[in-house]
């Protein structure tokens, strides 16, 4: 964002009439300096390689320009939440969860019609397209899983880490109907005035490496896209890291239910826990869960971000539980007290599977670290979100299972999907390198076509 601050500051200087600067400077004339930001692209270090460069490439970096002034006509957005609130999925629209995006059907043109005969003033763009984000805001966009509402504030939660992204805004009017649907004071549109794609930026390093414990899954995306090899460094010291076997469910409540039995096995044990959400919403009932037991526990999510190096350190004291969402703390240390080793370690409970195997695996990465002994489990339903949006197929075969027929005592399915799950998260992976490379494509694209137009 510093690059692009820069670039719309020099934009003035570097519009000047060819040789108007160096005449300038022969009369003796003042022209004008613009501080920039950055120094130079001569050699980046970069931290979490795989999530910089992979996991969160799959979009532009923009820059955008915003005044935070409320809205000058609201009620545009207002209208179109009530709107929709008349339309009935399936029969008016259908989403697509994959792509989070909704489709209009025919059935829908006459209220959309009757709606548009009264419209308020101050459209910018079709009627029919604030009733459309209208719908993302209602059915695709959830608070506590892709926002949250701070000091009457919407806040978009990064899906990769579960922190808050500060100062970012959804646009084309889709941050706008979420204020509408939380029923805040709505805000003026932001507008993009830069953009760049994170794989040309790392572009213009003259030295680029990274480092991370999960490359070489992406190895070849590293390769196509940076030029660059990965190599793998040896552990220090042998890994005493224990994968337990993954429990399967026939529905979420069942998982739910056998996840805080687990947990409050474990604990009176003395031995500390690390649980993984996906989700602030999953994150907070856990943590209700637990404390209506008398269960003490800490909880790190988008709301507590602020504290996270202080709340993950401590994650590994005797009968410390830790709840975190996603990967929040992936950087911070975790030190075991002494006497914790004895007990086997930090135990890193994943509470959903991630569309990208590098995810569960770095959440894994918490425990048994510097040869410390450790364990690791993941607990999976048929109605978990990556199964909800991909495998239809396969979350129906699950939840025919019934608990009578196929469970164990806590509720687990005796048939291992781990194969099928496998398969699921290479071929997401495959779509997600493609979204990448077409983005750095037409990236690329937009480069040369400004340079032959100068």
């Amino acid at each position: 964002f510093d690059y692009l601050r820069d670039q719309l500051a020099l934009a003035p200087a570097q519009q000047q009439a060819l040789g108007q600067r160096f005449r300038m400077q022969l009369r003796g004339q003042a022209t004008s300096s613009v501080q920039t930001a950055q120094r130079g692209h001569h050699f980046a270090v970069v931290d979490e390689a795989d999530s910089v460069m992979i996991d969160e490439a799959r979009s532009a970096l923009i820059l955008s320009g915003s005044s935070g002034q409320p809205h000058a006509h609201p009620d545009i957005y207002i209208r179109a939440r009530e709107i929709a609130a008349q339309l009935s999925q399936d029969q008016h629209f259908v989403l697509d969860r994959k792509k989070q995006s909704v489709q209009l059907l025919e059935a829908a043109r006459p209220v959309i019609e009757r709606s548009s005969q009264s419209l308020p003033s101050g459209l910018v763009r079709p009627w029919q397209r604030y009733l459309e984000q209208a719908l993302r805001a209602a059915h695709l966009l959830q608070r506590d899983i892709q926002y949250v509402v701070e000091a009457d504030k919407v806040e978009i939660v990064d899906e990769h880490t579960g922190r808050r992204l500060a100062d970012r805004s959804w646009s084309d009017g889709l941050h706008q109907a979420v204020e509408a649907q939380e029923s805040l004071q709505i805000t003026e549109e932001s507008y993009s005035m830069l953009r760049i794609s994170r794989q040309r930026y790392l572009g213009f390093y003259q030295g680029l490496c990274g480092m991370t414990g999960t490359a070489s899954d992406c190895a070849k995306e590293i390769r196509t896209i940076f030029k660059l090899k990965v190599q793998r460094i040896p552990l220090r010291k042998p890994d005493q890291r224990r994968m337990l076997p993954c429990l399967y469910f026939s529905n979420g409540d069942a998982k739910w239910t056998a996840i805080v039995d687990e947990i409050c096995r474990v604990h009176a044990s003395g031995r500390p826990l690390l649980v993984g959400t996906r989700t602030v919403a999953d994150s907070e009932r856990l943590f209700d869960q637990l404390q209506a037991l008398n269960i003490h526990c800490r909880i790190l999510n988008a709301r507590q971000d602020k504290q996270e190096a202080e709340i993950i350190s401590a994650a590994g004291q005797p009968g410390q539980i830790t709840i975190a969402t996603n990967l929040a703390g992936r950087g911070a240390d975790i030190p075991l007290s002494p006497g914790v080793a004895e007990m086997g370690g930090l135990y890193v409970m994943a509470t959903e599977m991630h569309e990208s195997a590098r995810v569960d695996r770095q959440l894994a990465g918490r425990c048994a670290r510097q040869g410390e002994p450790g364990s690791y489990r993941l607990f999976v339903s048929a109605q978990d979100e990556l199964l909800q949006r991909y495998a239809s197929v396969l979350r129906f075969k699950m939840a025919r299972l019934s608990r009578q027929a196929e469970g164990t005592q806590n509720g687990a399915l005796r048939k291992d999907f781990g194969p099928a799950l496998a398969r699921l998260q290479a071929h997401n992976e495959r779509r997600r390198f493609k979204e990448r490379l077409e983005l750095f494509r037409h990236d690329h694209w937009i480069e040369e076509l400004m340079e032959k137009s100068v």
